[in-house]
């Protein structure tokens, strides 16, 4: 947390780097930590026939990364492809009466911008993601549950900050929300979220 915030502000006091190049195709990654949140809540069958409520706590937050490539039409639209692993470390979440131990895929982004001055810009981005999922049915005992893994196709959106720290580049302050879909038997209307706030570099050529 404490090497994220210095990224923030070694980026913040970057922008006043003259000229910038928007348009044409980027690459860039980004880091940062994610908040997994059961939006719809869920009493199933836990451990000794007991019933669990989930409830956000330390053991919900990881970090995340992405690998991304782009095209930026001009400085207001851009569409953008991305690689992300939102389990990149950390403990598995527990949601229900499953272990969440792997959440990875694609995503595919349409993103508009705002100037806010020349040298930053506020977006918006939204699209959809393909979640690559795969974890554990908690039994007796935490490793004697049965490993399952499933494909989701689902929505997602995020805003931000992009501050032009150069003339082709720029660092991104930006959270995004993936909504992923249901688990193995679960009602359709039963997601769970995971929020992202990270720190994203890009370079266009």
């Amino acid at each position: 947390m404490r090497a994220l915030m210095v990224l923030m502000l070694c980026g913040s006091a970057l922008v006043f780097a003259q000229g910038h190049d928007t348009k044409g195709f980027y690459i860039g990654f980004s880091a940062g930590f994610d908040v997994m949140d059961d939006q719809n809540g869920c009493d199933c069958d836990y451990w000794d026939d007991e019933y669990y409520d989930h409830e956000f706590d330390d053991s919900d937050v990881d970090f995340s990364r992405s690998f991304r490539i782009g095209y930026s039409f001009n400085r207001f639209l851009a569409l953008e492809w991305s690689r992300f692993d939102l389990k990149a470390d950390g403990d598995d979440w527990i949601l229900g009466d499953r272990r969440i131990y792997s959440v990875d895929g694609t995503a595919f982004k349409v993103r508009g911008s705002a100037p806010l001055g020349d040298h930053v810009d506020f977006f918006g981005q939204i699209g959809l993601h393909y979640a690559e999922v795969e974890g554990r049915e908690l039994g007796d005992t935490w490793y004697n549950g049965r490993r399952f893994s499933y494909d989701d196709v689902s929505r997602n959106f995020g805003t931000g900050f992009a501050f032009h720290i150069g003339e082709s580049t720029a660092l991104n302050l930006e959270w995004n929300l993936y909504k992923i879909a249901p688990i193995l038997d679960w009602d359709e209307d039963e997601t769970f979220d995971v929020y992202e706030f990270a720190v994203a570099w890009r370079w266009t050529f």
